[in-house]
């Protein structure tokens, strides 16, 4: 698979540990590589940073909570 790396403007660089923030995207079809695991239950929303997509992720989150998906669903 190959992706391509957006810098979102409106986030930090790096994070705490020296780590870059990207925005991933899959280059056949476009597809969110960050927000698919947001929608299916394995990843969280980093609350602590500001990013151009975080209510949309926020919203996959919730949804992905109520539903049990991912690893919501296993405690």
């Amino acid at each position: 698979m190959v992706v391509i790396s957006h810098i979102d403007e409106k986030a930090p660089d790096r994070d705490a540990q020296g780590n870059l923030y990207r925005a991933l995207e899959r280059q056949k079809g476009g597809w969110d590589i960050g927000g698919s695991q947001i929608d299916t239950g394995f990843a969280n929303v980093d609350r602590s940073v500001r990013f151009s997509f975080k209510n949309t992720y926020l919203r996959w989150e919730r949804k992905a909570i109520a539903r049990s998906k991912g690893y919501h669903g296993t405690c």
